[in-house]
Formats: structure tokens, sequence, C-alpha cells
């Protein structure tokens, strides 16, 4: 009898340590010490696009995690980001169209991430970043003091790429084994100084920001006479 009463006892305390322990873990799971981000909001700037938010967590998140695509994505789907602060991004955005992004921290090995912030919605009224290919490459034939033709300065149509790469081979060369330069199309076009009655192929592609480079335009026959 004295057994049996002793048994019982034994099975209601192991029942009793099991349950206080699951109970134990659920309340340390359900509380996420990392806070997540406040205030999301967007700000144009150029080329670029400033996103910023509030970070509720003293001294602030190590690093949040930042995506972003059209509205209506699937949450997961997107493009997503590392980055180390709330920041100007390269993205590509098409005009005309809107978009969202979430955000979340993380604040470290303890705290791991934050909930998701998010979505914030935004419109973009002109292109960011889409790195698309130069078009309409035209050129002007440069003279000197004796107006004789002695090079050409080029030009081309572009979205919103500011740097771009260049080369003046001649004709029918490979634009890959040529001379290739980086220009900034905002302190100017390229000239070339060329010889008379000698036929070049020119060609041109946007530069991207994430180091992507698009297939060359081209070629642009180019003849300054003599």
């Amino acid at each position: 009898m004295r057994t049996g009463l002793y048994l019982t006892l034994f099975v209601f305390l192991v029942l009793t340590a099991c349950k206080k322990k699951d109970t134990t873990k659920e309340t340390q799971t359900s509380v996420n010490a990392c806070g997540k981000p406040t205030n999301l909001n967007v700000f144009a700037i150029g080329p670029d696009v400033l996103f910023e938010w509030d970070d509720p967590n003293i001294p602030g998140s190590g690093h949040y995690q930042f995506e972003y695509g059209l509205t209506g994505f699937s949450h997961g789907s997107g493009t997503t980001l590392i980055t180390p602060n709330k920041f100007s991004a390269n993205i590509s955005m098409s005009a005309g169209n809107t978009y969202e992004f979430y955000v979340r921290g993380y604040c470290d090995a303890t705290g791991g991430y934050s909930e998701w912030a998010g979505p914030f919605s935004f419109y973009s009224n002109e292109n960011h970043n889409l790195c698309l290919s130069p078009g309409n490459v035209q050129y002007t034939i440069e003279y000197n003091a004796l107006n004789e033709p002695v090079g050409a300065n080029m030009t081309w149509n572009h979205n919103g790429e500011s740097i771009f790469e260049c080369v003046m081979v001649s004709d029918g060369a490979n634009p890959d084994n040529g001379n290739i330069q980086a220009f900034s199309y905002s302190e100017g076009t390229p000239t070339y100084s060329l010889t008379q009655n000698t036929e070049y192929d020119f060609y041109v592609r946007a530069n991207c920001k994430n180091g992507d480079t698009p297939n060359w335009i081209g070629p642009k026959n180019v003849n300054i006479g003599g």
C-alpha cells in the first residue's frame, strides 16, 4: 500500500517538473529581446533612395536585413540586402511603379533578429539605377584651329546611369581587346583623337553600381573625313 503511494507521488512530481520546464521554455521564446524598427520612411536623393527607420534598441542593432519589391510581392520573395545602418541604396526601380519595403534589426547572438517592420509603401516617380543600355549613339567631329578634322566627340542617350565604359577600336576589331575607359556622364562625354579618312568603331555600355555591365552597344562607325 505504502509502495503504491510512493509510486503515485513520484509520477506526480515528475509530471509537475516537466510541465514547469515546458512553461519556462515557452515564456523565454515568446518574448523577442530585439525590438523591431519603427517610423519607416523613404527619401529620394538624386539617383539613390534613402531608407530610414528608428531603432528602439540601445545602443542599436548590429545590422539590418532589408527587403523590397513591387507592392504586393510575397514577403520573403523580394530583393534582400544586409546593411549596417539606415542607408542610401543603389536599388533598381522604374518610374511609375509603387514599391514597398520591410526591415528588421539584428541585435546580437542573444537577442537575435527582431520582428519584421513593414511593409512601407512608396511611389517611384523616376527611374533609379536601372542600368539599362545606352541608345542613340552619335558623334560630332572636332576641328583644330586650321579647321582640320582631328577627332570625334561621342554622345548617347541614357536612363539615369552616371558611369559608362567606352572604347574606340579600328574597324571590325573586338571591343574587349581595345583600351576600355570609364567616363562620368556628368563630367562630359569622351573625345577621341583620330586619323583622317580612317574607319573606326565605337562601343559604349553602362557601368552599374553593383558591378554588372550590360552588353556593348555598337559598333557605331566613325570616320572624321579629311
